[in-house]
């Protein structure tokens, strides 16, 4: 620190592993806004080896995580070998918190009649509960009314009760967050919804009259009929992925997707557990 004072442009070259956390705490109370910078660069270049140190990274404050945070992208963040999750761990949790309050068009809400959560730009589907509406083009529209009572920060508690590490929340999250549509059965999912494109193994089967059967599970549907209960029954008792056309911002959510499999998709029977 006093070799910094008097020549900060040499010292600056010094910085160590087993000192850099040290130093970055203690420039931050003197308020030695460039060194804090030097230390905050120093660990992001250097973090697998300085999570290695047997060191309590609580002593980082909120403000120094902050900034700490912003250098590190997403995929550098999944790169740390940290396997106590002694600092990525709060790492992951500020980069929520930073995803939250930059993606206000895309924040959630759950779904009052269905439970299921969804963003505010774009619902995914229909809502298999809502009442029945027609819009102005004529088309029979079931919309999600957002629930007042419903609070992403609790949820994310909840998720946290339930053993989920920050990483885990971070990219559920994320990918609920973000919504694609579907060549196939032309709905807007959510990238958790990956691999609920939903479809009937066996077609249906009428006996001439205006009532149908799914040989496959036996749901029997009206074949005049638009209300919700038959739509839901029409959109199939087994799922496969969704097939998206991957141009554009799709193609860069897709590849991000793609690369999170295991963390990112909600098993198709656990969607309406949420």
């Amino acid at each position: 620190l006093v070799k910094y004072m008097w020549a900060p442009a040499t010292s600056a070259a010094t910085l160590a592993v087993p000192s850099v956390v040290s130093i970055l705490i203690s420039s931050e109370f003197l308020q030695m806004g460039p060194l804090v910078e030097d230390c905050l660069r120093y660990i992001h270049l250097h973090i697998n080896q300085i999570v290695k140190l047997p060191i309590d990274f609580g002593c980082i404050n909120a403000t120094l995580l902050h900034r700490l945070t912003e250098k590190f992208s997403v995929d550098e963040l999944d790169d740390i070998k940290d396997q106590r999750e002694k600092l990525v761990g709060r790492l992951y949790m500020k980069k929520l918190e930073l995803f939250l309050e930059n993606e206000e068009p895309r924040t959630l809400q759950q779904c009052c009649n269905c439970k299921r959560l969804y963003t505010q730009h774009a619902g995914p589907a229909r809502c298999t509960e809502a009442k029945m509406t027609i819009d102005y083009h004529g088309a029979v529209v079931a919309r999600h009314k957002p629930n007042p009572e419903w609070r992403v920060s609790r949820y994310i508690l909840r998720l946290r009760s339930e053993g989920k590490s920050w990483r885990e929340i971070y990219w559920h999250i994320w990918g609920l967050s973000h919504v694609m549509t579907c060549t196939v059965c032309g709905e807007k999912f959510s990238c958790a919804e990956l691999g609920h494109c939903s479809y009937h193994p066996q077609a249906l089967k009428t006996s001439g009259g205006n009532e149908g059967v799914y040989p496959c599970c036996g749901q029997s549907v009206l074949n005049f009929d638009v209300s919700n209960k038959s739509a839901a029954a029409r959109q199939g008792c087994c799922a496969r992925n969704h097939v998206v056309r991957a141009e554009g911002a799709d193609a860069e959510i897709l590849d991000t997707m793609l690369k999170r499999h295991s963390l990112v998709p909600i098993p198709f029977d656990d969607a309406r557990r949420l």
